[in-house]
């Protein structure tokens, strides 16, 4: 359980902000009254809490890492395209001729930064993800965050963000509505190697890619590219017909084709 309050320093506009934001999420808000937020989580046995702050919303745990919104390595990812190299996921999604990509599982955002900025010719761009928290985050990150390059701000705000069960959500679309529909399995069962996951521990949804997840993906698009360990399971049970990814990496971009 998670609920919503605002930061210590608040105000009227912040205060309405979280009870509106309390309506959409259908959590509870919980007035701040000078309580640290570990005393709120406490207080009401929740496990984290979504806190409205000047700077944008925050996501709070009782171990007291806050997550904003913010590129992280996909900043990096985005300065070797400027210098010329293609992105593996950019190859892997076919960057040249996409014009438009489902992101089963948006998670930080990065990899849909990635793939808006490296295609700019996309038509749609569609990013899910199933916890409402994290994608409150993130879709606030894609509408607000202003990068000191243009070109970055205007692909974050060509990128439509949904909030839902990914598998719903390809049982609901038609076929063919997305060129290319891409999931990272990594995010939703990561290994926490980089510090930017260590506030989101015990609270991510699970999910493995299972055989009919892959052949629902196939219905609904020419193309699935699934983000994966080079030795994983589901490589050696259903191979991909290409695998992009560095030569000294142990995750790869699997490519899978309809027939």
């Amino acid at each position: 359980m998670y609920l919503i309050s605002t930061s210590s320093k608040t105000n009227a506009y912040l205060i309405e902000q979280a009870k509106d934001l309390s309506q959409l999420l259908q959590m509870p808000y919980v007035p701040r009254k000078h309580q640290s937020v570990e005393e709120l989580l406490d207080a009401h046995h929740c496990a984290g809490a979504l806190v409205v702050t000047k700077e944008g919303p925050s996501f709070v745990t009782k171990e007291g890492i806050p997550h904003q919104f913010h590129l992280s390595m996909a900043h990096l990812r985005l300065l070797e395209i400027d210098r010329g190299h293609t992105d593996h996921l950019l190859r892997a999604i076919g960057y040249e001729t996409a014009t438009s990509v489902l992101d089963c599982t948006a998670g930080l955002g990065s990899d849909s930064a990635i793939i808006s900025y490296g295609c700019p010719q996309l038509t749609r761009h569609t990013a899910i993800e199933g916890h409402p928290i994290l994608g409150y985050i993130t879709n606030y990150g894609f509408r607000h965050f202003q990068h000191k390059n243009p070109s970055v701000t205007e692909s974050l705000r060509r990128i439509q963000l949904v909030i839902c069960n990914y598998q719903d959500f390809l049982n609901q679309i038609e076929p063919n509505r997305y060129d290319v529909i891409y999931l990272d399995p990594m995010f939703e069962n990561p290994v926490y190697e980089s510090p930017q996951f260590q506030q989101w521990r015990g609270h991510l949804l699970e999910s493995k890619i299972h055989p009919d997840i892959v052949e629902l993906g196939l219905e609904k698009s020419k193309r699935l590219v699934i983000k994966e360990r080079k030795g994983s399971r589901l490589f050696k049970d259903i191979p991909p017909i290409e695998m992009v990814g560095g030569k000294y990496s142990s995750i790869a971009y699997g490519i899978y084709e309809r027939r």
